[in-house]
This record gives structure tokens, C-alpha cells and sequence, in this order.
């Protein structure tokens, strides 16, 4: 069953204009002193970057544009209120694009790192014939076979918007596969195209109004970001994406084409790869690699001690004593892949999905019987369930049970 709060995150995956004051709404239902301590961060923001308040260039040209689209992370804002001083001080005019002007708080803080220029989606609505446009692509977009793969094919006015509506279907129903058969799916479907076509008019519209030589953005996928992303590149605008990495004191930042659009912003290039394969392994880069997963397993991090919360190693005596394994035989581990959305936007699938996969492997395991098998759901499911107050079955056991027993 789902709590009041999944179905306020429901309407607001499908009514974005909302997802403002509905997520502040959600914070402040949940710890009561949030509006407080936002003063206070605002204030103490304020004092910190008075200097820059003060200190501004001149103007020279060179646009610089924001994508936060709303003001739900106030640590994203303050990042990109902090990385876009780089070009500001150096003349370059920054202008932020915000869903609507409901935006009050990312207005606050990004003027309070000197930026006053506002750019708002709301204000370039479609017009009756391109409204009209849509109504007629849902139509034939919906009389096409509705599959997972063929969803996820969809593209509209340049923008690929497959992913994103498979990303935020699985956001809405948290499944591990989507079943594009469920009449309750096509319905969701059918509610949630329009809309999202809509929105890439918009985008484009938007964009056309206030171009840009350069853009960053922290989310580059989802209903809302990934149309605003793809109308960007393809009207030339370099797109780049700020990531923070399982450190907590560090930023990647990678620039998107439409080359690289589905490549995951942590991953390593090709070329890259294909030259470290070329030269020896040193000892100082296995030094530093062990000292990497030492630091990523022991806590160290708050980004990734949250996807290792009361976990320590497991030796094999111990694994063998838990789950009462055979001890003549070797042990294998198959690593669930099947997230809501994550594993959507990148890479080509060789399978329908995640789910699929999880379901053949595991077959596979239990035909094989010279190896003790253990299933590692994602350690990422665990808290972002909590997050999100699920409280039904993992995806992977509902799987499991209904598909092998």
C-alpha cells in the first residue's frame, strides 16, 4: 500500500507546476522547524557571499544559462550559485531558468550570490494550434504497439522522450519492469503524454527567447529536464552536466552532445579506456584504487555511507554459517540491476529491462547447481524506499515469487 505522501509525489510527477509547494509542504509536514532553519541557511548565505553581492563585471556578452527548474534542493542551488561565480566575475551574464515564478526560495538564494536574471518556462505558453499539434502526435503515438522498448524509442521534435516517460513511470509505480499491457499503465501513460509533449514545445519556445552560449545543469533526464536538455544541444548549446561522485568534497562535470547524450556522466570515454589499457598498471594507481574503496566502504563518505548503512564485511566462514551454504562449493553473487529509473537513460539494453535480466540470471543460477548463489539487491533501494515511504515489496521478490516461486 502507499502512504498519502507517495500519492502527493504521484500528482506531482504528473502535474509538475505543484511539485514546489507541494515538496515544501511535504518537508515542513515532516520536521516542523524546516521553515526556521531555511531563515537561518538564508540568512547565513546571505553574509557568507556578500562580497559578491558587491563584486560584479561588467557585462561582456557571453550568456550563461541555469537549469534548476525548481527550488526543492536548496544545496543544489547554493552549487550552482557558487559555480556559476567562475564566469559572472568574469563578465559572463547568468540567467536562471526556473519551472514557474511559484520559485520564491531559488530566488532568494541565487540573488543572493549576485544573480538577479529569472527565466520562467510558464512564460512562453504554447499557442492554440501547437496545443493542438500535441493532441494529435499523443494520438498517434498511443495507436503505436506499446512495448517498454518501443516506448523507450520515442522521440519528438529532436527531443528522445522515451527514456524519460519510461524514468518517470517507474518513479510513479515503483516497479522493477513497466507492463505496458496494464490497462492502469496505459491510463497513467495516456495522462502523462500530453503534457510532457507539451512541455518540449515549451522548452523549445524558451529556449529560442533566451539563447545561451553555455548551460549547466545538475539533472540531465526525468519528464521535465531531459526535453529541456535535448532542445539545448540540438540548438547548439553546450550542455554541461554537475555531478557530485561518491565523494562528498568533489564535483564531475562532463560536457553533453548529441554524441554523448546517453553516456552516464561518470563514466570513462572510450579513448580514455583504450589508452590505460595501452600503458602499464602502476603500483602507485593500485594504491590509490584500493584507497578509493577502502574510503567508499568504511563510512567515510555521506554519499555512499547512505547506500551502506549498517553493513560491514562478511567473511566466507560467515556467509557459508548465515545462509547455510555448502562449503565445498565456491560462492557467486548476482548484483541486482533493477533501479526505478537510473539504469533507463544510458547505454543500449539487451534485454526489455532491468527486470528481465534479473529474471533470466536468476534462472540461470538456480540451473546451476556447482556454485553456492547469493542475490544482492541494490543497497540504493534501501533508502531511497525509506525516502519515499514505500513500504510494499522489493521489486525483485515480487519477481522472484511470481516468476520462479
Amino acid at each position: 500500500m502507499f502512504s498519502l505522501e507517495n500519492q502527493l509525489r504521484k500528482i506531482v510527477n504528473l502535474l509538475p507546476w505543484v511539485r514546489s509547494p507541494i515538496m515544501l509542504m511535504r518537508k515542513v509536514w515532516r520536521n516542523r522547524s524546516y521553515l526556521g532553519q531555511i531563515w537561518r541557511d538564508l540568512r547565513d548565505t546571505r553574509q557568507a557571499t556578500r562580497f559578491l553581492r558587491e563584486d560584479s563585471a561588467a557585462e561582456k556578452g557571453a550568456t550563461f544559462n541555469l537549469y534548476p527548474l525548481d527550488d526543492e534542493s536548496i544545496y543544489s542551488l547554493k552549487q550552482m550559485g557558487f559555480v556559476a561565480q567562475a564566469l559572472r566575475l568574469r563578465g559572463w551574464k547568468v540567467q536562471v531558468l526556473f519551472r514557474n515564478r511559484s520559485m520564491i526560495l531559488g530566488r532568494l538564494y541565487f540573488k543572493a550570490f549576485g544573480i538577479k536574471r529569472f527565466v520562467y518556462l510558464d512564460d512562453y505558453p504554447l499557442s492554440r494550434k501547437e496545443k493542438i499539434y500535441c493532441r494529435k502526435k499523443v494520438e498517434e503515438f498511443l495507436a503505436m504497439p506499446l512495448s517498454l522498448q518501443n516506448v523507450k524509442s520515442w522521440s519528438f521534435e529532436n527531443c528522445w522522450i522515451g527514456p524519460q516517460i519510461v524514468a518517470t513511470l517507474s518513479r510513479i509505480r515503483f516497479e522493477g519492469t513497466i507492463d505496458f499491457q496494464r490497462p492502469e499503465v496505459r491510463r497513467e501513460l495516456s495522462r502523462m503524454l500530453g503534457p510532457i509533449l507539451e512541455h518540449v514545445l515549451q522548452a523549445i519556445k524558451c529556449l529560442s527567447y533566451n539563447r545561451a552560449d553555455l548551460a549547466l545543469t545538475i539533472e540531465a533526464n526525468y519528464a521535465q529536464f531531459g526535453p529541456l536538455v535535448d532542445a539545448a544541444i540540438a540548438q547548439g548549446i553546450s550542455v554541461i552536466q554537475m555531478i557530485q561522485p561518491w565523494k562528498d568534497d568533489a564535483l564531475t562535470f562532463r560536457r553533453m552532445t548529441s554524441a554523448s547524450r546517453r553516456e552516464h556522466p561518470s563514466s570513462v570515454s572510450q579513448e580514455t579506456l583504450t589508452a590505460l589499457m595501452k600503458r602499464p598498471w602502476t603500483d602507485r594507481e593500485e594504491q590509490a584504487l584500493n584507497k578509493i574503496f577502502q574510503d567508499r566502504y568504511n563510512g567515510r563518505w555521506f554519499l555512499q555511507n547512505r547506500n551502506q548503512s549498517s553493513t560491514r564485511p562478511y567473511s566466507r566462514d560467515e556467509l557459508i554459517r548465515r545462509f547455510t551454504l555448502n562449503p565445498a562449493k565456491p560462492i557467486a553473487v548476482v548484483f541486482s540491476q533493477v533501479l526505478w529509473d537510473a539504469n533507463l537513460f544510458y547505454g543500449k539494453d539487451l534485454f526489455e529491462d532491468a527486470g528481465e535480466w534479473f529474471l533470466e540470471t536468476v534462472k540461470a543460477a538456480c540451473r546451476n547447481s556447482e556454485l553456492n548463489w547469493l542475490i544482492k539487491l541494490h543497497p540504493a533501494n534501501v533508502w531511497k524506499r525509506n525516502y519515499e515511504d514505500v513500504t510494499n515489496d522489493y521489486a525483485e521478490l515480487v519477481m522472484v515469487r511470481e516468476e520462479i516461486g
